[in-house]
């Protein structure tokens, strides 16, 4: 195995789910509408439902009701309905994103790949399932079902520790998948056919932002040879 073969199999590739693997927004918002119905509370207005992926879904729900200033509604009760609902709906009405099992497939056979999630790990696996993402990963690493709220840099350093892994990759489309990898001295790619903006990758310092999943592999390959110059330990 030459230098950079050997580079490419220590190198772990820490994937962000929702927005990043799969289009999980409509299967989200959709089922979160009826967790609010059943608590007689409007559904979602376009403000409100734009901070709603990616964050911990315990963290979005409490944001939600404060925001709305509704105090009589205890935030967990919130998020117990709605995994009720999206555990029931989410692995038909989840897709993957256009394009990203065909770019896993070419980075399958070189690097080792885990998904990092905020979502519960028990309603995460159905839809990595469902979708054929899970023939491409070595793990899945994703809070406990009672936790609504664990930050992604201590789900992050779970995996890390899970997989022997000093070094690494983490590739997502929120501001909190760039400030975990950095937490942990990892370095990020950024995504932008998530539900995260440019702007808002850029300002959470993503070392590298592309558009397509056709991009990844290059994109990895630029940091690769940048830690090969820089000489930094594997």
């Amino acid at each position: 195995m030459g230098e950079r073969a050997a580079l490419e199999r220590r190198t772990m590739l820490f994937l962000d789910l929702d927005g990043c693997l799969v289009d999980s927004a409509p299967a989200i918002l959709m089922c979160l509408d009826e967790a609010l119905g059943e608590l007689n509370q409007p559904p979602l207005q376009r403000g409100e439902a734009e901070g709603i992926i990616g964050p911990p879904i315990g963290v979005s729900a409490r944001r939600l009701l404060l925001d709305r200033g509704v105090f009589g509604i205890d935030s967990n009760v919130l998020v117990q309905g709605f995994r009720q609902i999206y555990a029931r709906k989410s692995a038909t009405r989840t897709p993957a994103q256009p394009g990203i099992l065909e770019a896993l497939s070419v980075l399958a056979p070189r690097f080792r790949m885990v998904v990092v999630t905020s979502k519960a790990k028990i309603l995460a696996e159905p839809i990595i399932e469902a979708t054929g993402i899970g023939k491409y990963l070595d793990g899945v690493f994703g809070p406990d079902i009672d936790d609504t709220t664990e930050p992604k840099h201590v789900t992050l350093r779970r995996a890390m520790v899970a997989t022997a892994s000093s070094s690494g990759i983490v590739i997502g489309d929120r501001e909190h998948d760039i400030h975990a990898a950095h937490h942990e001295r990892l370095v990020a790619i950024g995504v932008t056919w998530g539900a995260g903006s440019l702007a808002e990758l850029r300002a959470a310092g993503a070392d590298v932002i592309i558009d397509a999943p056709s991009e990844l592999e290059n994109a990895i390959s630029h940091l690769l040879s940048f830690r090969e110059r820089m000489e930094l330990p594997g």
